[in-house]
């Protein structure tokens, strides 16, 4: 019992180390970790986060698919499989391993946003639409799904939706730029629409 308190605590302390960016100190208790335990599937997908962070892409995708083999319900690691799948270039297979994700648990924001994201990058736009309308439905406080979401209406001319959207954005954080900026261009895109009908409607008379 002892033991795995022990392991558990340095498990922890990986996790500090990590979410502090020192990741060379996390990486040498990972390691140490799972010298002693090879089927420690949480060593094993943390030690792949930082991997991905040092940008071996390869050995991130090893250590994170020997995860899930030991655990084939590992919900976190299907994400982050797909997030670096996203990353290499691998979208349908990103794709997959969300959907993989969600077969398992569906109460993940993070999750739709991710999906929606590689979605849109196939050009399914209505499609990453909904995914993101569902992580609304979860959570109502990420700023980034709101620009995400705005991009997305965006992209199929929902001007009026994306101003909303934008603006819910600037409403969780009034200093995000990104928010500020979509706004602006959503505003002008709206303003240009009107002035084509407007002079289409001119030329009719």
């Amino acid at each position: 019992m002892e033991k795995e308190k022990e392991k558990d605590d340095r498990k922890e302390l990986a996790l500090k180390f990590f979410n502090s960016r020192k990741f060379e100190d996390a990486r040498i208790i990972l390691e140490s970790l799972l010298e002693n335990d090879s089927k420690d599937y949480i060593a094993l997908n943390l030690l792949g986060l930082i991997q991905k962070n040092y940008l071996n892409l390869d050995k991130a995708l090893n250590l994170i698919e020997a995860a899930i083999r030991i655990k084939p319900n590992f919900v976190e690691a299907y994400i982050n499989l797909g997030v670096i799948l996203k990353e290499k270039g691998n979208i349908e297979e990103a794709i997959i391993n969300y959907q993989k994700a969600l077969n398992i648990r569906k109460d993940i924001p993070e999750l739709y946003i991710n999906l929606g994201s590689a979605l849109n990058e196939k050009g399914k736009t209505k499609e990453a639409i909904i995914n993101y309308q569902k992580a609304l439905n979860i959570r109502k406080d990420i700023p980034e799904l709101y620009i995400n979401l705005a991009n997305a209406l965006m992209d199929i001319d929902d001007f009026d939706g994306a101003i909303d959207n934008f603006k819910e954005a600037i409403k969780i954080n009034p200093n995000f730029a990104q928010a500020h900026g979509g706004l602006d261009k959503a505003l002008l895109k709206k303003h240009r629409l009107k002035g084509k009908f407007t002079s289409f409607l001119i030329e009719e008379k």
